[in-house]
């Protein structure tokens, strides 16, 4: 059967590029954005022994933004550990959906069946793309360090949560900005009990985006003329981020603008990772074609004789964490499929021995 080459790249994926960004909600959420009040949600009789509770996150830079949230519970006595989920790039629901495809609500899940609670959250650039489209001094830090951070400060003040048990975990974009997130709590006079690198990239992004298109364009050898046209276009745009300096600060390269792809590219996220005394877990799908196993040996090369540090690949998982084959790319994810038990289950003793 010929491949054909998808248009949907997911790392390659970044702040502006998906024409479903609004300022509204959509109509999956469950509570309206301003409201930052707890209240208990209604779920199907057959649902698993968990309680989801809407808990908007203010936006601590903007007055009179918030973004809807959801806070699993699982059943037992509180208070309990929680993990606070971090989404990969582009504009993403709290669920972080591919598709049909719910990574984070099955993670918010399958912990909570351990006993751990959950955290998830709309990401900024999803709920007001629009009004952040004109910012072009926009960096990783208002997209995503803010409110990663000030999530942990919001679920510290839950009485159903320990304070001193608050995980994060970030995937993919939000794996790499782990570090950055470590080093903005300092800031906040907090930490967090431990760190989880989902598909973390530990190169750069550029490099990252290169290689995707790279395997990608592979898959599809004989390309048709909008195909090549595409193609031209894709590497011409690849080609700029070498001369940033040079290039109009209000032009978009990729789904980003120049300020974005400065701060970003100046980023080592394993070097900065040197500073982290906490525990961190590293784990990685074998059939990541986005960030791949080189990423993952090079983590493990800085870090595996270090105590504080697991590492764990899982043989047929893609960058979802769900069954798959590299070669078929996104292909992968058109299957509504879950997040594999045992990636749950290595959250999960992590959690609970740390």
């Amino acid at each position: 059967m010929k491949k054909k080459l998808l248009t949907f790249f997911f790392i390659g994926t970044l702040i502006f590029s998906l024409s479903g960004c609004s300022s509204k909600q959509t109509p999956s959420d469950t509570t309206d954005s301003t409201d930052q009040q707890t209240e208990s949600e209604t779920l199907p009789e057959d649902s698993k022994a968990y309680e989801e509770l809407s808990l908007a996150l203010p936006v601590a830079d903007h007055e009179g933004w918030s973004l809807s949230g959801t806070l699993t519970l699982p059943d037992g006595e509180d208070p309990f550990p929680a993990v606070i989920l971090v989404h990969g790039s582009g504009p993403s629901d709290r669920n972080e959906t591919i598709y049909e495809n719910k990574p984070f609500k099955d993670i918010a899940d399958g912990l909570a069946a351990h006993g751990i609670a959950v955290y998830r959250y709309d990401k900024r650039t999803y709920v007001y793309g629009k009004e952040m489209a004109s910012d072009i001094d926009l960096t990783l830090k208002q997209e995503t360090l803010i409110d990663a951070s000030e999530a942990v400060k919001l679920l510290s003040d839950q009485p159903q949560i320990d304070a001193s048990r608050i995980y994060v975990a970030g995937h993919s974009l939000g794996g790499q900005a782990i570090p950055l997130i470590q080093n903005m709590l300092k800031q906040y006079e907090t930490q967090a009990a431990g760190y989880i690198f989902l598909a973390a990239p530990a190169r750069d992004l550029a490099a990252l985006m290169r290689e995707q298109f790279d395997f990608l364009y592979s898959l599809t050898p004989v390309l048709s003329d909008t195909q090549k046209e595409q193609k031209e276009d894709v590497y011409a745009q690849l080609d700029q981020l070498n001369h940033l300096d040079e290039l109009d600060s209000s032009q978009p390269i990729l789904g980003a603008y120049p300020a974005y792809w400065r701060d970003l590219l100046t980023y080592d996220p394993v070097q900065t990772a040197e500073a982290m005394t906490e525990p961190c877990l590293l784990l990685q799908g074998e059939e990541d074609y986005q960030v791949t196993m080189t990423d993952f040996e090079l983590w493990k090369s800085a870090f595996g004789e270090k105590e504080n540090w697991t590492f764990q690949s899982f043989p047929g998982l893609t960058h979802l964490f769900m069954p798959g084959k590299k070669e078929n790319a996104n292909a992968s994810y058109l299957t509504k499929q879950h997040v594999d038990e045992e990636v749950i289950q290595s959250i999960a003793d992590f959690v609970q021995t740390n």
